[in-house]
């Protein structure tokens, strides 16, 4: 315990590095199912010609690549708390100041997943429907978007979701960082 609080230094550090290494295990196992795909799936299901294809592949490229990045942004928020609650002794007592780390936490992880599997499914249920579509071009990409626009939506709300959570995470540490010790 630390100075008459309720919870032990770094509690908020755990946490986002916990929600990091989790988020890092999902990663992996979305890895091993495209590598599974590539070795024995259907040659219109491979991740990587889908991705190779380009047009709707990017999706699942930028998605895959995006939840990288975001799993990176969780872990690194967890060394911002870091120094707010063990270098500078400032741990996020009042109500509201927890009340903002855990808005930061749970939505960032929320629309992070949210977004980015979301773009990552489409991309490829898109891009597999492309490849093995018998509809010439250019009537399949009729086809392809129709398959894929019920994403598009979804996928910004979750992109504000992971906004609204950084938003929040960056009010609560000025706000900890700027009071009186």
């Amino acid at each position: 315990m630390n100075g008459g609080t309720t919870e032990p230094r770094g509690v908020w550090t755990g946490r986002f590095l916990w929600a990091a290494i989790i988020q890092g295990g999902l990663a992996f196992i979305i890895m091993a199912i495209f590598m599974y795909l590539n070795i024995y799936g259907e040659t219109g299901q491979q991740p990587s010609r889908i991705v190779a294809a380009g047009s709707v592949g990017t999706w699942l490229l930028v998605g895959f690549s995006g939840y990288l990045i975001l799993i990176l942004a969780i872990g690194l928020s967890g060394f911002f708390y870091h120094y707010l609650e063990s270098v500078r002794g400032r741990p996020y007592r009042s109500w509201l100041d927890r009340t903002l780390a855990w808005g930061h936490l749970v939505l960032m992880n929320a629309g992070a997943i949210g977004a980015t599997w979301l773009l990552m499914i489409a991309g490829y249920s898109g891009g597999s429907h492309l490849l093995t579509s018998q509809t010439p071009p250019p009537a399949v990409f009729g086809e392809v978007h129709a398959l894929i626009e019920w994403a598009i939506d979804p996928i910004a709300v979750f992109i504000l979701v992971a906004a609204l959570g950084g938003l929040l995470g960056g009010l609560g540490y000025m706000k900890v960082l700027l009071k009186k010790a």
